[in-house]
């Protein structure tokens, strides 16, 4: 084995190996004794620290957008199934404002697992022909609380948008959690 840092560099990946010691197991059978060399992905370490952080982009077209109402809300993150809750850890909106603005009525909500600020209407976000980097809020929900099972939506909160020809792009940091007693 050559010394390590003749080695090339990489940038890691959640299912690159890495060799370590695991403990022995008392009751396994044909396990070579004395802290037996393993390999194991960099996935399992998250796991085994509940860190499993994703990162998305979302992108919403204009057509998308202007279809927006309380009743058809555009769904951004899933919901993670029985057992499971998105625990959002920080959003961030670009628009990509095109050269006609949209005219949001009402300031379009983020709806889900958690509580967040609603996305301002006005110059400073939707309602431009300049593009903007938006850092949206994230509030807990009472003490706290994430919900199960529940899916990050973008609803209308009883506004319509029926200009504009832009983009947005959702970039989506979080990880799902288990919700039950045992946490794993």
């Amino acid at each position: 084995m050559a010394i390590i840092y003749t080695y090339p560099t990489a940038t890691p990946k959640a299912t690159d190996k890495l060799i370590g010691t695991v403990t022995e197991d008392a009751n396994a059978v044909n396990v070579v004794k004395g802290n037996p060399t393993r390999s194991f992905n960099i996935s399992a370490l998250q796991s085994l620290f509940n860190e499993d952080v994703v990162n998305v982009v979302v992108p919403v077209t204009a057509t998308v957008f202007k279809t927006l109402t309380d009743s058809t809300p555009i769904t951004l993150l899933a919901a993670p199934g029985a057992g499971k809750a998105l625990d959002i850890q920080q959003i961030i909106l670009f628009v990509d404002a095109g050269s006609v603005a949209f005219n949001p009525s009402q300031d379009p909500d983020l709806a889900g697992p958690t509580t967040f600020t609603a996305i301002p209407k006005g110059s400073t976000v939707c309602a431009s022909t300049t593009d903007v980097l938006y850092k949206v809020g994230l509030s807990a929900s009472p003490v706290g609380i994430l919900v199960q099972n529940a899916a990050l939506t973008l609803t209308a909160n009883a506004g319509t948008t029926t200009t504009g020809n832009g983009m947005l792009y959702f970039n989506i940091t979080y990880k799902t959690v288990n919700t039950s007693s045992t946490m794993v």
